[in-house]
């Protein structure tokens, strides 16, 4: 089964990363432009986007979760 993809939010802006991978790859200071390109490549394969944000520097929570299956 294919991991899914996952957006936090980092001290210098956002991080897509597949979920149970160490290492982020891509780094975005603008949330929208993570948001986007994660909705596409998690829809290009097969798979969901978990976004993961800082609730007023507490916690992060997980924000949604969205299933972009085709």
């Amino acid at each position: 089964m294919a991991a899914n993809f996952l957006i936090r939010q980092t001290p210098q802006g956002w991080e897509l990363t597949v979920e149970s991978a160490r290492k982020g790859l891509v780094h975005c200071e603008d949330r929208d432009v993570a948001v986007n390109i994660g909705k596409a490549a998690a829809k290009r394969r097969g798979v969901g986007l978990i976004m993961q944000e800082d609730q007023d520097g507490s916690e992060p929570a997980l924000g949604f979760t969205e299933s972009l299956a085709a």
